[in-house]
Formats: C-alpha cells, sequence, structure tokens
C-alpha cells in the first residue's frame, strides 16, 4: 500500500508519499509515487506501480507538446475520460490526488479512482488551506486525525509536517515506510 498527503493553499501545493510500493514483481522502498505534470498541476497515487505508470505515460503522451498549456480543467477531462472506461478500472486499480490550478487561477484539490468509485472529486481551496490523503491499510480516519494534528503545527513548515505525519503513520501501519517524496507547485 502507500500513503499519499496533499496539501494546497491559494498559491501553492505540495503532494508528498511515502517510497514503498510494487514494482516489476518486487517490493521498492523508494519509490517516488509523486510527478509534476506541469507549473499547473501535480498528482500523486496509490496502488500498482506498473498500471499506474502505464496509465500516466499514456495520459501524458495524449497531452503532447502543449503539456505546458493544460490547466486542472483540462486534466479531469482527461483523467474522467479514461477513468470511466471498465477496461481502466479492471486493471488499474489505483486512486490519485490531483493538485493545481484552473484556468482561471483557482487552486483545486481532487481525488479519482477506486476509493471514490471513479468519480471525480475535487474541492476549490478557498482562504483556508485544504488536506486530502489517501492510502495505507488502517483507518483513514486515524490517518485524518494524526495528519490534521500535525498540519497545525504552524511554526513548523509545511512538508516537515507532512514528514512526521508520514513517520508516525509508518509507526502503526506496516504498509506505509518513512523515504519521503515530494513534488510542488
Amino acid at each position: 500500500m502507500s500513503l499519499i498527503l496533499g496539501y494546497a493553499n491559494k498559491d501553492n501545493a505540495i503532494i508528498m508519499s511515502d517510497g514503498r510500493a510494487g514494482e516489476n514483481g518486487s517490493l521498492s522502498e523508494f519509490y517516488n509515487k509523486t510527478r509534476k505534470i506541469n507549473g499547473n498541476i501535480i498528482i500523486g497515487f496509490a496502488g500498482f506501480a506498473e498500471p499506474i505508470e502505464h496509465f500516466l505515460n499514456h495520459v501524458i503522451k495524449e497531452m503532447g507538446t502543449e503539456i505546458n498549456q493544460y490547466y486542472m480543467d483540462d486534466f479531469w477531462e482527461i483523467m474522467t475520460f479514461h477513468m470511466n472506461n471498465k477496461e481502466t478500472q479492471s486493471h488499474l486499480k489505483s486512486t490519485f490526488i490531483i493538485i493545481g490550478r484552473t484556468s482561471n487561477n483557482e487552486m483545486y484539490t481532487s481525488t479519482i479512482g477506486n476509493s471514490t468509485n471513479y468519480i471525480l472529486e475535487k474541492h476549490l481551496v478557498t482562504s483556508a488551506p485544504r488536506i486530502c490523503s489517501i492510502g495505507g491499510t488502517i483507518d483513514g480516519k486515524i490517518i485524518n486525525d494524526i495528519y490534521t494534528k500535525n498540519i497545525t503545527q504552524y511554526h513548523v513548515p509545511i512538508k516537515e509536517c507532512m514528514q512526521t505525519t508520514v513517520y508516525e503513520v509508518a509507526k502503526l501501519d506496516c504498509s506505509v515506510n518513512v523515504n519521503c517524496f515530494s513534488t510542488a507547485i
């Protein structure tokens, strides 16, 4: 399993993952499950590495040479189109956190995948920052409580709060390790 954490305010966003993933039939402890699509969009994912990488490579190829002109609105369309495909759903069995700016420069957090029944859930970031998480094998409420406790330590940088959350969850959930990776916009 994986642990993916997202944080966004009106201007900036970061997604962090632990480093554990199944890759090429074996377990990797240093696998980065975050990607920066462009200056407007970042993504994190939980699930099996090979089908996710294949899926993301297909989506990026479809975006073509205009990838840097894409906003969340466009990316949501592509992701929703592909995620609505029953064949994709049957072999992907993954969930994605996607954070980014729309063409109106509004920041959104969103989730799509098997944990949302492949329905896009999106939330506008207003004056209060938004957090989101996916993954783990323990109760999601426990993960969210740990994350909320850490992220409200306003004197600590956001990235450190997220790392502390990964460390604390890893103590309770053997599917999560403490090797952290992140990407930001």
